[in-house]
């Protein structure tokens, strides 16, 4: 919600330093299931004293393990090129601190870097480190591999060859793992299976962002954020993690992205759009949506579902790991508040209900409503926001 007494005539360092005042925007508290990186001591102290270019969010990827051992990324994409441009190589880190910060303050873990040279590496990896974050690097000699077959030398060569040079970054602290890239084509995919075993066998954690099933992240675009009413952006950015979630993506989620070149659809970060609560309260939402379901959602299969009643107001999505089993109730009308009940037989897709448990959207709402059988059916009583969604655990 947008705070009492917020004006578009604030002047931008205001803006800007309000957007990470710790006391007025506080860092949502991380569910008890997953641990968190903190921010180092020199960057709370930064936080405090700094008006850093506002938010930015893009695809990234915490790697972290869910309750069954799935991958599970919060992140943020970042190009290091706006920041490469007019600067010496020792000068990128300082250009970038102030993103680094920033990517920190909103609370993500780990950042997806793109179109990074060797001689980049270990200084953006240091500064990582600094500010409490963990990268996911690309590798130019395991690309030009998948790619094309071929080692940097244009001589063909063996995936576990490019093991030794990995692992010199991959024993950094802020390494998170190694992004590998789109490619089409049966060779290519099958030298691109070869890359991820490799890295397997010495539990280095690959992603790629084109990937799909269940282990694959949700994308989320962050141009959406700024179409339309700040007080909308919200749901204009829950909507993509609902279809992503319905698309059987439960892998987490990756912006897209901090910032962009110029001419490219605004990112997170735009000079040229005002700030305002609205869109920061969309960020929190979905960082903490994402974190209160997604390390329960982590590597589950989607099956979509007809409502039992026949309705279009609303979208039915089982999504079963292992012997869990969740289901997904969103609103279809971005315009429409949803206050009704939706009966479930008691025989339902394969299994005998009893009774269902809401998820709440964060963790600090405690435990959620819960609702018992009653003869043949077990009623869900809704109460959602337009665009909106509401998850249960079906026992």
């Amino acid at each position: 919600m947008t705070p009492a007494g917020t004006t578009a005539a604030m002047h931008p360092a205001n803006r800007l330093s309000n957007a990470f005042n710790p006391k007025t925007h506080p860092r949502p508290t991380a569910p008890p299931r997953r641990l968190y990186a903190k921010p180092s001591p020199i960057v709370k102290k930064r936080l405090l004293g700094l008006a850093p270019v506002w938010m930015s969010l893009s695809a990234g990827c915490a790697v972290s393990p869910g309750p069954a051992g799935e991958s599970f990324i919060v992140g943020i994409r970042y190009d290091v090129e706006p920041r490469r441009i007019a600067v010496s190589d020792d000068a990128l880190p300082d250009k970038a601190r102030g993103d680094f910060v920033s990517m920190a303050a909103l609370g993500f873990d780990t950042v997806i870097l793109q179109h990074v040279t060797d001689a980049d590496r270990l200084p953006l990896l240091d500064l990582a480190a600094e500010c409490g974050l963990k990268l996911m690097l690309p590798d130019r000699d395991i690309d030009h591999f998948i790619k094309t077959g071929m080692g940097p030398g244009a001589g063909p060569m063996q995936s576990k060859e490019f093991l030794d040079q990995v692992q010199v970054v991959a024993s950094h602290p802020a390494f998170a793992g190694v992004i590998l890239p789109a490619v089409v084509g049966i060779a290519a995919q099958k030298r691109t299976q070869s890359v991820r075993q490799a890295l397997a066998e010495r539990h280095i954690s690959v992603l790629c962002l084109s990937a799909g099933g269940p282990s694959a992240p949700a994308i989320i675009q962050s141009a959406p954020v700024w179409d339309g009413a700040s007080s909308e952006a919200s749901a204009r950015l829950l909507a993509q993690y609902f279809a992503a979630l319905r698309a059987g993506r439960t892998g987490g989620i990756v912006v897209d992205r901090f910032a962009r070149l110029p001419g490219d659809p605004p990112g997170l970060h735009d000079p040229t759009n005002e700030v305002l609560a609205g869109h920061r309260a969309a960020v929190d939402a979905l960082l903490s949506r994402a974190r209160r379901w997604g390390p329960l959602l982590a590597g589950a299969q989607a099956l979509e579902l007809s409502p039992p009643d026949g309705s279009t107001d609303l979208t039915l999505t089982m999504l079963r790991r292992g012997s869990r089993t969740y289901l997904l109730i969103a609103a279809t009308d971005p315009h429409r508040f949803v206050r009704r009940e939706v009966r479930l037989p008691v025989s339902w897709q394969g299994q005998t209900l009893s009774r269902a448990v809401e998820i709440p959207p964060t963790a600090q709402e405690g435990a959620g409503d819960v609702f018992l059988g009653r003869g043949r059916e077990v009623i869900v009583s809704l109460s959602l926001r337009p665009g909106d969604a509401a998850l249960f655990e079906m026992f």
